[in-house]
């Protein structure tokens, strides 16, 4: 059997661990290797996810991050946890958690109080909680850390320490640790086990029965055993996560796909899939050794959000009924309230979905359902008006008709919808189902009349209006509307406007008071939005300032769209407005588009746009994406090509270039730039740069181009930040863009965005024979060619006729255009 170079040098690195073990722990004996793929499959370990290794982590103090709030863990809120700690105060009190790992900062302030026993298995054991590596303090922070990080921050905490710093350890210790979470104080008297025990830990033999007399044990106990998953990508779980009585976690990126290291398949033992469920494992933010933070990645972080959301469950339903729930409930539960994914690539190798706390909650403490029917007919045809109800309580925003699932109380329900009068009743919510029927009045209205100048350039084919109340968020409208109006009605109160013309900058009123029976006017003066936009998603400003410095260098006019992860990237229509987009992904791990960011990526290039992407580790993530690979017609070939020296392909249009990857500043720095190559079947993808090769290694592209009909898409597989060079970095993006759009067939660009456009049939005839007017003998043979070869070519259609008509008239220029029209 062949062995790759990676293996080879993996199998050395686990020989050499061994025989330093046995060097600096002589009185262990490690568990017997068993025959695997990798060589090293027999030896617990704790993940260490590719991304894990292959970035140093950044460690923050508890002072760094008070001037950070963006540090907190998308993690648990992507669980809902930091809601169901506020808004329903329940924050795993009353419950224990154990967790067997490397250990635990016993001085960090997050754990101030909450660790009720420790124990440490080694030889020479610590009689106080230590971590001389960290990952059990990353893990114990997921768990029950501070509300940064912490799901449940009022469990509390059982730990052991079985793993040494490399982060392994022996079978025999593992059973030791679970048999002492069985019975910590050794008396059966006394109810002092956890009520979960986390194992962020596994090995990758997927029929390995060492544990499962001992994690059977815990079963029977009543005690809840979560793991990870493998994290070598695919083919089985490993051990325990195999074992039935284990509830077995995957990790999934931020935008809910696998992880890239992630497994699955089906367990020896029972046959079915496994993982059982899913939860975040990518740059998850939590509690690090000497009191600091810091974002670990792999299913280890995912096995500890699983845990912490079971914490919470149970403590849902000791304030229920004053006891946890048993052990089957608690797993059923779990379960049955995951967020199913949808996505087909994900399917059941994520098991019944992510954890979701919100719902688990809910259905562990028995609430009560309330349905709110609201009556509010639209008052206008062409404003969006919809209803909404809330709680206020619990800053719970749905829509009419929704059913809240709500602790037996009483409640303000409030219904509100833009045009009408905003209620509030307070309503007596039983045990029972119940239902509230709300009908709303019509508000008062006043007059706003627009007064303008006019637009500079062509009329937009759509203009949206939005009003929103000042300083609250409710009663929302929204005007779509094919022509700018003269005049609206809009309800009496305070608002603030919002104009959106296609192609044009928005203007923004603020504190606009409209008073019933009123006139107000309002003056408007628009401008045109340049030709260039460019989509911020690294929100790290190192990242941002390197982009930004080589714009201005360049002196490119240029919109700004600034990613926000909550209300997600720029759509089709709003990208629509431009001939270029620039989107930069910045360099924190797990930034990569979103399936929703691909769907109007897709849809932009579609019309005609030209697209240029811009960070490291696209592929890497999104490489298998079937979307991905159809826009940016790219696979990956290395997760770090290695070299840094980049240069562009001979006779390419971008042949000229030759840069280092080279920043040394903290964001900046590329840890693992992609290496890619155009996909084989995608004639219309070539390469545009390449990493210089080394030696006998051939490291692979840097950068892929496509072109398509009415549009070109660069595929940049390194961040732009990463070039500390600013002359270098200018020439880059001027040198791309010029490729992008230089040449680009304008005519067959408009035609696109017409087509893709809303107007009346009559107004498109008009401007499709404009478009011929403005272009050039080659734009009109690559109009004519797209047309040809994709059967949308006619003689005596309107668009050709006007083609021939301007052809026959132009001149010796235009004969190829007629010979073309003609035939």
């Amino acid at each position: 059997m062949l062995i790759s170079f990676p293996k080879l040098k993996r199998s050395l690195s686990i020989l050499l661990y061994v025989f330093l073990f046995s060097l600096l722990f002589p009185q262990l004996t490690l568990t017997p290797l068993i025959a695997g793929d990798d060589g090293q499959s027999g030896i617990y370990r704790i993940s260490a996810s590719e991304s894990s290794v292959k970035r140093q982590a950044r460690i923050f103090s508890d002072e760094s991050l008070k001037s950070q709030p963006e540090y907190v863990s998308w993690g648990p809120a992507r669980i809902a946890s930091g809601r169901v700690n506020q808004k329903l105060g329940i924050t795993g009190s009353g419950v224990r958690v154990g967790i067997i790992d490397t250990g635990i900062d016993g001085n960090h302030p997050d754990f101030k109080g909450k660790i009720l026993k420790w124990r440490d298995f080694f030889d020479n054991p610590s009689a106080l909680p230590v971590d001389n590596n960290g990952h059990g303090t990353h893990v114990a922070g997921i768990i029950a850390g501070g509300p940064r990080c912490g799901v449940a921050p009022g469990a509390s905490l059982i730990v052991a320490r079985v793993f040494d710093p490399p982060r392994r350890t022996t079978a025999a210790m593992i059973i030791s640790a679970l048999q002492w979470m069985a019975d910590p104080d050794g008396n059966p008297e006394t109810p002092d086990q956890p009520h979960i025990v986390n194992c962020s830990w596994g090995n990758d033999v997927n029929d390995d029965d060492t544990l499962k007399e001992s994690i059977s044990a815990l079963a029977a106990r009543g005690i809840l055993v979560v793991a990870e998953v493998s994290d070598r990508g695919g083919a089985g779980c490993g051990s325990p996560a195999n074992f039935g009585e284990v509830l077995a976690v995957g990790a999934l990126t931020r935008n809910d796909r696998l992880s890239y290291w992630t497994s699955w398949g089906v367990s020896p033992f029972t046959y079915r899939r496994k993982p059982d469920m899913a939860a975040p494992g990518e740059n998850i933010f939590s509690c690090w050794n000497n009191g600091g933070y810091t974002m670990k990645d792999g299913p280890s972080t995912s096995a500890a959000l699983v845990s912490g959301v079971a914490a919470l469950t149970l403590s849902a339903s000791i304030l229920k009924n004053g006891k946890p729930l048993q052990l089957q409930p608690l797993r059923e539960i779990l379960l049955s309230s995951a967020d199913k994914l949808t996505d087909p690539y994900v399917g059941e190798k994520a098991g019944k979905g992510i954890a979701d706390s919100w719902e688990s909650v809910l259905r562990a403490g028995d609430m009560a359902t309330l349905k709110v029917n609201v009556t509010a007919p639209a008052r206008w045809a062409d404003c969006e008006t919809p209803i909404t109800v809330s709680i206020p309580e619990l800053e719970l925003r749905e829509p009419a008709g929704s059913t809240f699932q709500l602790k037996p109380a009483e409640w303000n329900i409030r219904a509100s919808s833009f045009g009408w009068v905003s209620t509030t009743v307070n309503t007596d919510v039983e045990e029972a189902d119940s239902s509230l029927d709300l009908v709303l009045e019509p508000a008062p209205l006043g007059e706003l009349n627009f007064q303008s100048e006019g637009f500079p350039g062509q009329s937009p084919e759509w203009v949206e209006i939005f009003f929103e109340p000042s300083g609250a968020a409710e009663a929302r409208g929204v005007w779509n509307l094919r022509n700018f109006p003269q005049s609206l009605q809009a309800p009496a109160g305070i608002w603030n406007i919002r104009i959106s013309c296609q192609g044009y900058f928005p203007i923004v009123f603020k504190q606009i008071a409209v008073e019933k029976g009123s006139s107000l006017s309002i003056a408007t003066s628009f401008r045109a939005l340049p030709a260039l936009l460019w989509v911020d998603d690294d929100r790290l400003t190192p990242c941002s300032d390197a982009v930004a410095e080589s714009l201005s260098r360049l002196g490119m006019e240029h919109h700004v769209y600034e990613y926000v992860p909550n209300n997600g990237g720029p759509s089709a229509r709003f990208m629509a407005q431009f001939d270029t987009v620039i989107w930069t992904l910045g360099n924190r791990l797990g930034n990569v588009f979103t399936q929703a960011d691909l769907e109007e990526i897709e849809k932009y290039i579609a019309q005609g746009g030209n697209f240029m992407a811009s960070g490291q580790d696209l592929a890497w993530y999104l490489g298998k994406d079937a979307l991905f690979r159809k826009i940016f017609q790219t696979g990956l070939k290395h997760d770090d090509g290695l070299v840094r020296t980049v240069e562009g392909i001979d006779s390419g249009p971008l042949a000229d270039l030759r840069f280092e990857i080279d920043a040394t500043e903290k964001w900046q720095i590329q840890f693992s730039p992609d290496s890619v190559y155009p996909l084989p079947m995608a004639n219309s993808a070539i390469t545009l740069l390449k990493y210089s090769s080394s030696g006998n290694f051939v490291p692979g592209d840097a950068a892929i181009g496509v072109e398509a009909d009415a549009s070109r898409v660069i595929l940049l597989a390194f961040g732009l930040e990463g070039i500390s060079d600013p002359l270098n970095r200018a020439q880059l993006i001027r040198s791309s863009l010029k490729w992008l759009g230089g040449d680009r067939r304008s005519a067959l660009k408009k035609y696109f965005r017409l087509m893709n456009s809303s107007v009346d049939p009559a107004v498109r005839e008009l401007l499709l024979s404009r478009i011929v007017q403005d272009s050039t003998p080659g734009d009109l043979l690559s109009l004519l060619n797209f047309l040809r070869k994709n059967n949308l070519y006619e003689k005596g259609q309107p668009l050709v006729e006007a083609i021939m008509k301007i052809a026959i008239s132009g001149g010796s220029d235009y004969e190829k255009v007629v010979e073309e029209a003609s035939r």
